[in-house]
């Protein structure tokens, strides 16, 4: 019995190939599924584009001769991890000079407060004046502010030498590094070009065009944008024709109007752990209204 039926489903693929058909020897079975797609209406089908949520320039606020370069081009980073290194050690030496401008400042603030002190006490036996006592005030108060002068010269040096090191803002793939260790970066460099660029590749956003009679009619039947939001669900076709896994949301639902093609912008945004979506990348996306908001 089974290899009659083995016989016969050959016999039908030669058969096919015979008239020219093509026939699949593996159906790839869709991420959403028809009871899925039950649960939503006004399916629309749009091409979209990839785009990166986020990209940063990595670029120095100071002067300085850049001395490590802690990552190699492509890596995934991580937010907070460290990609240059800076020399400070001439920051180092002022802020040397900083902390003692502060131990003496408070030294002399010590001092003024004795001295205030003690004129007080003169002051009431009535050996010190009133004149002498508001001396010795106001020579406390000129102590306090250098020392509060030097407080904040030391933080402002601290905070110097930590900009000195440039960490990730967000987890991404950072780009080839724009300049090599041992390169001295001037302020001329500084304001013209970048060090390295990190791109955001999870989440992503897929930009499409809307015409707006659609748009115009979700907007209708939901009430506000908002709703729009809330309700839109969006799914992926790639270029090789599979469905991509993950469900996106619509982020923004009418953020621009082309005048020639009378279609409005949308932004919806996917989920990319395994960096499947890359930027740049033409997609089809499948934008449907769920029957019931999610809970």
């Amino acid at each position: 019995m089974m290899h009659a039926a083995k016989i016969t489903i050959l016999s039908i693929c030669v058969s096919a190939m015979a008239a020219g058909h093509r026939v699949p020897l593996l159906m790839a079975e869709p991420a959403t599924t028809p009871a899925e797609e039950r649960k939503f209406t006004d399916i629309e089908q749009f091409e979209g584009v990839v785009r990166a949520a986020r990209v940063a320039d990595i670029s120095p606020r100071f002067d300085g001769l850049l001395e490590k370069v802690n990552f190699t081009a492509g890596d995934l980073v991580r937010k907070g991890q460290l990609l240059f290194q800076f020399l400070t050690l001439e920051q180092n030496y002022l802020l040397k000079i900083d902390q003692a401008n502060l131990a003496y400042a408070t030294a002399e603030l010590k001092l003024a407060k004795a001295e205030l002190e003690r004129t007080r006490t003169l002051q009431k036996k009535n050996v010190a004046s009133q004149a002498e006592l508001d001396v010795a005030v106001a020579k406390r108060d000129v102590a306090a502010a250098n020392e509060a002068k030097a407080k904040t010269q030391v933080e402002i040096r601290e905070i110097t030498i930590k900009e000195f090191s440039l960490y990730t803002p967000f987890d991404g793939i950072i780009s080839k590094p724009f300049v090599d260790a041992g390169a001295y970066i001037t302020k001329d460099a500084r304001e013209t070009s970048r060090l390295a660029t990190v791109t955001q590749f999870d989440p992503v956003h897929v930009v499409t065009e809307v015409p707006y009679d659609i748009y115009s009619r979700r907007l209708a039947q939901l009430g506000s944008e908002e709703a729009m939001k809330e309700r839109l669900s969006a799914r992926l076709v790639l270029p090789d024709g599979t469905e991509y896994p993950n469900t996106g949301k619509i982020i923004s639902g009418g953020y621009d109007f082309d005048e020639k093609t009378q279609k409005i912008w949308s932004i919806a945004e996917f989920p990319n752990p395994d960096h499947l979506l890359r930027p740049g990348l033409r997609v089809t996306v499948r934008s449907m209204i769920r029957a019931e908001p999610q809970p």
